[in-house]
């Protein structure tokens, strides 16, 4: 599926600038597949720039400073397998903390997810763990259920490989 994905640096810099009032993070991006940093504008219903740009927002609010890569690839089961790869093992960037808003059922006959691609990530994961890499990974969208339709619990991957930390449920109240 061809996707667009990416932000607009000048979108980032006023929202941070004048909704929250503090300096936008450093960004890098990294190419890994495809055409990189191409936000779409919302008209594709394949367009994950409102995921990025959420991300983007939570983790430059959350971490003051921060120098944050943003990986980009082709959205593929591939893609993300070498995606996965290249953070778990970045020496330039070298990140601390990996974060994954995606996921999708493990069980779900649509899943994206083959076995053999959740134990590639999986072996990714396990080399980012040992570097001390931290990596926090969605639980998921609409509850147990996950949006597929059915009323079967459902676990996402990859916030349920046991190398990562599964975040969800929760919402900011001011």
């Amino acid at each position: 599926i061809k996707a667009p994905g990416g932000y607009r640096a000048e979108i980032l810099n006023e929202y941070f600038s004048k909704a929250l009032k503090m300096a936008p993070p450093t960004l890098t991006d990294v190419v890994v597949q495809g055409p990189g940093n191409t936000p779409g504008r919302g008209t594709n219903p394949y367009d994950v720039s409102g995921e990025v740009y959420l991300d983007l927002c939570i983790v430059g609010s959350l971490a003051p400073g921060a120098k944050i890569a943003v990986y980009f690839t082709e959205f593929t089961e591939q893609g993300w397998v070498d995606a996965i790869s290249q953070a778990a093992t970045d020496t330039v960037n070298d990140p601390s903390v990996i974060s994954i808003s995606y996921g999708n059922p493990e069980s779900d006959a649509g899943s994206a997810w083959t076995t053999m691609a959740i134990n590639q990530v999986n072996q990714a994961f396990e080399v980012a763990a040992s570097a001390g890499r931290t990596i926090c990974c969605a639980a998921g969208d609409s509850g147990a259920a996950d949006d597929t339709g059915s009323k079967a619990v459902h676990v996402d991957f990859p916030a349920s490989s046991p190398w990562v930390l599964g975040c969800g449920g929760t919402r900011l109240e001011s």
